[in-house]
């Protein structure tokens, strides 16, 4: 499915087995749908960079 390659992270990073990585990956898609929007609306530019930096650090904290 759409959620494998998470799943796989999930399992091979200690990562909470109760989090519904399907969540997760909605969550990513929102961001990134978010930044668009709010860019369309004049609001930004968001830094592209700054924002991975930040959901990389949120994935992180989710390992062990």
């Amino acid at each position: 499915g759409w959620t494998d390659a998470y799943v796989d992270w999930q399992r091979a990073a200690g990562v909470d087995s109760d989090l519904d990585m399907a969540t997760l990956v909605a969550l990513l898609i929102s961001i990134d749908m978010g930044i668009a929007v709010l860019d369309e609306l004049g609001v930004g530019p968001i830094d592209g960079n700054a924002a991975a930096v930040l959901v990389q650090r949120m994935l992180t904290s989710l390992t062990a």
